[in-house]
């Protein structure tokens, strides 16, 4: 189909809060590696993509998911080795007492288990999360989102969670100057804690993003999960680390986050890259939380734990740790070296995002000019602190995304240059702005912090 024809079934069929992303929305058909290809054979290199965490259509998985498809896909009332298999690989790259796991098919449906989790274990029932804060789109997590809940078509934060500011050392009250920065920070985490004391309410976990992402990707100042869990602790809550946007590997150090602030959470929550775009999720917990929740009331999820799942998951190990190419343990989407035993002494290499990743270079002309004249053009690091794969930016001053607005901003200084981002003269597209492949060039020359 063409895709004006495409968009007039999506608009009859399909529910209008289903964004796209590009004012002229790409129909893409192809993915390989870091690269995605449209229906005329265009290449794009693939800045925003946060799912495909070992490139599309990575040989190893796809092989496995087929293999197993095609000799049994069931529900884990049965016994099969991948499920057991997958468990202990996975809890093998978690710190001690960390060692259960539940299997679901998404990090929304992770993070809404582990509220049941920590209420179930605490018997409480209230929480703290972080401002800016996105935990999923199930209705308990849009609750625990701020990101969702105080922004165009929320309701505004429920009686049940308590907001604490996010810990910002470049745009917060306390900066990066601040030697105690991260104890301030911490300390509103408690006084939010006491807050619902004195109204007659207790928290039963503290949820945080191990770098807060719809947030504005930040960076956490050190020492502050350490203190914030020490608070948390201290009144008989839970700390949940939400691990679905930057665990396995990406932070180029460790396998996860939430290690690089030296902290053990008492849930932790995965979900996007676990299974390189085959919807999977898990949640991996201490044996005392997970005991507490084996009340009586069995837990069962129809897809969670499937073989087919579980074969998709240990192969997307096997590829992050090396063993598809018998090498050293490499993170194909940092392009950092990744301690598999946890050892910080492993030989790391880093790569620049946009140029470092391996393969072929991208077919558009006039990259390093375009950077040069991005940089000029006062284009900033990051994707704005969107979750690449919801089509949104993060809401901001004037209603309108910081990263679009920065990219419209950019792209028209550029075009009033008679330039378009991606080189040569500035070109229209058929919405009546920039061509989407330019903007998609834009998007993968910022540079990334």
């Amino acid at each position: 189909m063409k895709p004006q024809e495409i968009l007039e079934l999506r608009r009859r069929h399909l529910g209008g809060s289903l964004s796209l992303a590009y004012r002229t929305p790409l129909k893409i058909v192809r993915g390989e590696g870091q690269f995605l290809f449209d229906d005329a054979g265009r290449a794009y290199l693939d800045c925003v993509n946060n799912v495909c965490h070992v490139g599309h259509c990575h040989p190893r998985v796809v092989e496995a998911a087929g293999r197993q498809m095609a000799a049994l896909n069931t529900n884990t009332r049965y016994l099969h080795d991948y499920i057991v298999e997958y468990a202990e690989r996975l809890a093998g790259t978690m710190p001690d007492p960390l060692e259960v796991c539940f299997f679901v098919c998404s990090g929304s449906e992770a993070n809404e288990l582990a509220l049941r989790l920590a209420r179930t274990a605490t018997g409480r029932s209230d929480v703290v999360v972080l401002d800016g804060a996105y935990h999923g789109n199930t209705g308990a997590m849009v609750d625990l989102s701020p990101y969702k809940f105080d922004h165009e078509g929320g309701s505004g934060k429920p009686e049940h969670v308590r907001v604490a500011p996010v810990p910002d050392t470049y745009r917060g009250p306390y900066r990066a100057g601040d030697p105690d920065a991260a104890g301030k920070y911490a300390a509103a985490v408690a006084g939010e804690i006491r807050g619902a004391v004195l109204g007659g309410r207790s928290i039963a976990a503290f949820y945080a993003e191990s770098i807060p992402g719809c947030a504005g990707q930040i960076v956490l100042p050190d020492g502050y999960l350490e203190a914030a869990y020490g608070h948390v602790r201290e009144a008989g809550a839970v700390c949940v680390a939400d691990e679905v946007q930057v665990g396995f590997g990406r932070v180029g150090t460790h396998w996860w986050a939430y290690q690089t602030q030296g902290v053990v959470p008492d849930i932790v929550t995965l979900g996007k890259p676990i299974g390189n775009g085959h919807p999977m999720g898990a949640v991996v917990t201490t044996r005392e939380i997970a005991d507490a929740f084996d009340n009586g009331m069995e837990y069962f999820n129809t897809f969670g734990g499937n073989p087919v799942s579980c074969a998709i998951g240990l192969a997307v190990l096997d590829v992050i740790e090396g063993r598809d190419r018998g090498g050293g343990a490499a993170c194909a989407c940092t392009g950092s070296r990744v301690p598999v035993s946890g050892s910080p002494d492993r030989t790391r290499r880093s790569a620049r995002v946009g140029g470092g990743r391996t393969g072929p270079r991208p077919v558009h002309r006039s990259g390093a000019g375009a950077r040069s004249r991005l940089a000029r053009a006062g284009c900033r690091g990051g994707h704005g602190g969107r979750k690449p794969d919801e089509g949104e930016g993060r809401p901001a001053e004037h209603g309108r995304p910081v990263r679009e607005r920065d990219q419209d901003q950019a792209t028209a200084r550029l075009l009033s240059r008679g330039r378009r981002p991606g080189g040569g003269r500035a070109g229209r597209g058929a919405g009546g702005g920039p061509h989407p492949r330019h903007l998609m060039y834009l998007e993968s020359t910022r540079l990334t912090n």
